[in-house]
């Protein structure tokens, strides 16, 4: 065990949780025109940002 515990989990499901929310933003207001969002379309972008916030609430149950 680390030192720490688990000092980390709060923040890397906050930051996963953002990056997510961040990422759904982006491509809905402005994926039309960033290259690399179009060229792996809808379903994957979308895929991306709620994967991410999957990913939050999976480290979420890390948090003691």
């Amino acid at each position: 065990q680390l030192s720490g515990g688990r000092d980390w989990v709060p923040w890397v499901f906050i930051s996963l949780g953002l990056f997510g929310v961040a990422w759904i933003v982006v491509y809905s207001i402005v994926g039309g025109s960033i290259p690399f969002m179009v060229s792996i379309g809808h379903i994957w972008n979308y895929a991306i940002g709620m994967g991410a916030i999957a990913a939050a609430f999976v480290v979420a149950t890390f948090w003691k």
